[in-house]
């Protein structure tokens, strides 16, 4: 049996550090193998997860107009070739949806949202986070199982030293016609990366307008900090792109400092935020439910206290 990483370049980087933190997991999960998926673009990125360590290495070259229904097809024409014990992937949008259609064909059980594996009577463990938070929930895998892993900032690590097979696919045999791709038109996006932020100052409803959220920024800036939001500002108002957006359905962030100002703190929003090391909530209602799960609160109307703070950070 053998282990499927599947995923962008930076993903499968991302992955083997997370699958191979000990000898035990790399005692069960080995052998690896790999499908990369490569823009045309990009294919200078490779060389990272050539060095891993890999059994074989599929490189799945895409386009602008290659389809989510193309790669599902070539992925579970990989999927299909060998007995895979376990295929792991990161938990994005895409990824949720091309890992549950190859989980689904390959009758495999599916754990979404993963948040670490660890080794128990050498069986692997997964743990996961349910009801935003409140509660960590444990997974035996019995036999086999397709596992999307949420952020987990870990390190490049080398799988193995073996010398690595490498096998480029052809997408364009996987053609079903049901979809064709006529345009792509990228989204407007920001250089935020709010997964490796130290300190994040994530904003809400509570401010009255886009133009306002310069308080954010400006303070953002005084904290070297990155700034986010919650689920109205980018996905209703649109004040934000969804890079910015934190939450069951955005980023799921573990900062050192998270500062909610103006966030009610509704189950999706604080889904994201649990794994945070220090909650500093502003908001001038006293009932807020985000004062539940913050560390610290202070009950004051964002539009006198913000600009204080700044003024006192600039002294």
């Amino acid at each position: 049996m053998a282990s499927l990483i599947i995923g962008y370049p930076n993903e499968i980087i991302e992955i083997a550090g997370a699958i191979s933190k000990s000898k035990d997991h790399a005692s069960i999960f080995k052998p690896y193998y790999a499908v990369a998926l490569i823009h045309e673009k990009e294919e200078n990125q490779l060389q990272e997860v050539k060095e891993l360590g890999l059994t074989k290495l599929y490189v799945l070259k895409t386009t602008d107009k290659t389809s989510t229904q193309q790669l599902a097809k070539a992925i579970l024409d990989v999927a299909s070739n060998q007995s895979y014990k376990y295929i792991f992937a990161k938990s994005t949008k895409m990824m949720k949806e091309l890992i549950s259609y190859v989980a689904q064909k390959l009758d495999m059980p599916l754990s979404p949202e993963t948040n670490e594996i660890i080794v128990k009577d050498s069986k692997p463990v997964l743990t996961r986070s349910i009801m935003a938070g409140r509660v960590i929930m444990y997974q035996e895998i019995m036999d086999s199982a397709a596992i999307l892993l949420a952020s987990t900032k870990s390190e490049a690590s080398k799988l193995d030293s073996v010398q690595t097979e490498i096998e480029e696919l052809d997408t364009s045999k996987y053609q079903d016609g049901s979809i064709r791709i006529l345009e792509r038109k990228e989204k407007e996006r920001s250089a935020v990366k709010l997964e490796d932020a130290d300190i994040i100052v994530s904003v809400g409803r509570g401010f009255k307008s886009k133009d306002d959220l310069k308080l954010a920024f400006e303070l953002a800036d005084l904290l070297n900090a990155q700034v986010g939001c919650s689920r109205p500002i980018a996905a209703d108002l649109k004040w934000l792109p969804e890079e910015h957006w934190v939450g069951l359905s955005g980023k799921k962030v573990r900062p050192k400092i998270y500062l909610a100002i103006g966030i009610s703190g509704q189950p999706q929003h604080i889904a994201g935020i649990n794994n945070a090391k220090t909650i500093i909530a502003i908001n001038k209602d006293p009932n807020a439910p985000i004062f539940k799960y913050a560390d610290y609160g202070v009950v004051a109307d964002l539009y006198e206290l913000i600009p204080k703070l700044i003024e006192k950070l600039k002294k």
